[in-house]
C-alpha cells in the first residue's frame, strides 16, 4: 500500500479501488459529516447491498445498508459511494461519499442486488 492510501479494495468483480488521503480530505471537506466513517466505506466497497451503473459511464454508485444502524445520526441511512473508474485500468477512485435514507439519483442499471 502507497503511504498515500487510507485503504485499498478489490470490489466484487475483481476491479481494485483505492481512496487516497488527497481524496478523502477532498470528500470531507464537501461533507463533514462523512468524517470518522472511512471502515464504513471500505465494507460498503467490499461488500455491498446494491450497486448500480452511475450518472457517468465510467462510474458505478455502491450501497451499504445496516453499517450505520448504531449511529444516532445516521440510523437507517445507506452509505453511498460513488466510484470512478479510468480507461487505462488503473485502480477506480472515490468520488464521493453520502449517507442517503433512500436510494436515489439519477443511476443506471443494478448491476448488483444482495438481500
Amino acid at each position: 500500500m502507497v503511504s498515500d492510501e487510507v485503504f485499498r479494495v478489490t470490489n466484487k468483480w475483481g476491479g481494485a479501488i483505492v481512496l487516497t488521503q488527497k481524496d478523502w480530505d477532498r470528500i470531507k471537506e464537501k461533507r463533514p459529516g462523512v468524517d470518522g466513517y472511512a471502515e464504513h466505506v471500505r465494507k460498503t466497497l467490499e461488500d455491498p447491498n446494491m450497486v448500480f451503473e452511475g450518472r457517468h459511464e465510467d462510474s458505478k454508485v455502491f450501497y451499504g445498508k445496516g453499517l450505520l444502524d448504531d449511529d444516532r445520526d445516521y440510523t437507517a441511512c445507506y452509505v453511498a459511494v460513488i466510484v470512478r473508474y479510468p480507461p487505462d485500468g488503473a485502480p477506480g477512485t472515490i468520488r464521493t461519499v453520502y449517507f442517503p435514507f433512500h436510494v436515489q439519483a439519477a443511476l443506471g442499471n443494478c448491476l448488483h442486488a444482495s438481500r
